[in-house]
């Protein structure tokens, strides 16, 4: 759908993040191994579910095309996914109230940070994020308590080990989904010189100049 402008996702932290760990992978596509946990969870007929997003919206990466693949996925094991778009203002609205408040199942949103932190800010439901705790409705104190301890670290190699212990956790909990991470793509003219495409979206102009 892409066309190679992003990576598949297996976790939360950026590739540029200090905890971002190539090595792991939680879920990969198995659809006959879906199906036998849902009919040990008591749904071998399957379920419906309530999916949200945008139609479009700063950040959003084809938010309705990138779900209604995830919805086409689902339908193969017997999710049978509703799907409900909203205006980009009108769904930042809807959003910041929970899952529980709009009736619910997930949300998607494109969005992240480089630094490890945006984990904590993100999930942790200690947190009061614009008057509410974190986007999904996720509560783990024994998670919590592992993201701040690792905010409260100063040595990298001990804040690195917590935060990778504390996604583990988030990851076996299935409380968020990751899907793609944005190469950024950036299209630059022949003559323009030194512009530098950065981690996070904070470009810097003030090196830029065109040549001949």
């Amino acid at each position: 759908l892409l066309k190679g402008t992003a990576s598949p996702a297996y976790q939360m932290f950026a590739p540029s993040s200090p905890a971002f760990d190539p090595s792991f992978k939680m879920y990969g596509y198995d659809p006959a191994a879906a199906k036998k946990l849902l009919a040990e969870a008591g749904f071998a007929s399957g379920f419906e579910a309530k999916w949200m997003t945008s139609v479009s919206g700063s950040g959003q990466i084809a938010p309705v095309q990138i779900s209604e693949m995830i919805q086409a996925d689902l339908a193969k094991v017997g999710i049978k996914m509703n799907l409900e778009t909203y205006e980009w203002i009108a769904y930042i609205y809807k959003q910041r109230g929970g899952l529980a408040a709009n009736k619910a199942d997930a949300s998607q949103m494109s969005w992240g940070m480089t630094t490890n932190t945006w984990l904590n800010f993100w999930t942790n439901s200690r947190l009061n994020y614009g008057g509410r705790g974190p986007v999904g409705d996720y509560k783990n104190p024994g998670y919590d308590d592992l993201v701040e301890q690792a905010e409260r670290q100063t040595d990298q190699a001990a804040m690195v080990r917590l935060y990778r212990r504390a996604h583990e956790m988030l990851m076996k909990d299935a409380a968020y989904l990751p899907i793609i991470h944005d190469r950024a793509p950036i299209v630059l003219g022949p003559k323009v010189k030194g512009f530098v495409n950065p981690n996070q979206e904070a470009w810097d102009l003030s090196i830029v100049s065109l040549g001949k």
